[in-house]
């Protein structure tokens, strides 16, 4: 007669507990690389957006370069007011609006992208006899939505 030996823990059990465990390791190394690769993704656009503003940064700061040139060539020149203010509108890219009171104040826009812009607002004297050094101010310097 033939003895039937019996485990105490049979074959499919273990199987099935091993299956489970490679199953869950697959899920969830699937789900860290979807993770990782999303992850990439964003710093990949971070980059690109960080690029775009120090882009429109430098754009913003030559075009006060050129704007104190401008002033500059003019003021030496003995133009008159309106002269410089013509001057600034029709060669600054840009230029939305230039307002005449104590100072001359001049906004301009750059944009950073199809969405945002940066939007600066500068002071020069009016009075263009005074002497040029350090006499540009910016009296505001922020980004702004298109929306």
């Amino acid at each position: 007669m033939k003895t039937i030996v019996k485990m105490p823990i049979g074959l499919g059990i273990c199987s099935s507990v091993m299956m489970f465990m490679t199953m869950t390791m697959v899920s969830l190394m699937s789900l860290i690389l979807m993770t990782t690769t999303k992850e990439a993704r964003l710093c990949e656009e971070s980059i690109e957006v960080t690029k775009a503003y120090y882009k429109a940064e430098a754009r913003a700061n030559t075009k006060l370069l050129e704007i104190e040139e401008i002033y500059e060539i003019y003021s030496s020149a003995q133009s008159s007011r309106e002269d410089v203010l013509e001057q600034v509108l029709k060669e600054i890219e840009g230029v939305t609006q230039v307002e005449i009171g104590e100072k001359f104040k001049i906004y301009y826009e750059v944009p950073i992208d199809k969405q945002q812009f940066i939007e600066v607002v500068a002071t020069l004297p009016v009075q263009l006899d005074e002497p040029l050094s350090g006499v540009l101010q910016i009296l505001s310097w922020k980004i702004s939505s298109n929306e």
